[in-house]
């Protein structure tokens, strides 16, 4: 009878931990995004991707082709909490070009400007864009602003 409850409750505990692994990041994306008004709109033209990535790609610090792959909660959560985020990797340079686009966007569309809820919506909208935004148009909103600023982005 013990054993029996043993095994009952091993597996509702693992299935709890199960729950939480998948839904904790999936909710913090989402409440990520719901302090963000609206969403970016990508740019319409994108014909000067060529001169627009090797303007990001000096400004970011690197030779090496600005690829964006699409991120997810639970990678860039892992990546924060066990370390494997490195900026200077290529695809830490490619997460810094979209922060580019991001960090504008917030600047003025934040709900609550506390600085969890900044960390947080800057996550939450680094996902939502590399999964809604083409690579050409992340390299072309990005070196739109890098070149609207007065310093560029430097690693």
């Amino acid at each position: 009878m013990a054993r029996k409850f043993l095994l009952k409750a091993a597996a509702f505990f693992l299935g709890a931990v199960a729950l939480l692994i998948a839904g904790v990041p999936l909710g913090l994306y989402w409440v990520g995004l719901s302090n963000i008004e609206g969403r970016p709109e990508p740019p319409t033209q994108t014909s000067n991707v060529v001169a627009d990535g090797e303007l990001l790609k000096r400004d970011l610090g690197t030779h090496d082709p600005i690829v964006i792959e699409a991120a997810n909660p639970w990678t860039l959560l892992g990546g924060m909490f066990f370390g494997r985020q490195d900026l200077r990797s290529e695809h830490g340079r490619s997460l810094r070009a979209v922060g580019i686009i991001v960090v504008n966007y917030n600047g003025s569309h934040l709900r609550d400007r506390r600085k969890l809820w900044w960390h947080l919506s800057e996550m939450s909208l680094t996902i939502w864009v590399t999964r809604h935004w083409t690579t050409d148009e992340i390299i072309t909103a990005a070196a739109n602003l890098a070149r609207s600023r007065p310093n560029p982005v430097r690693p």
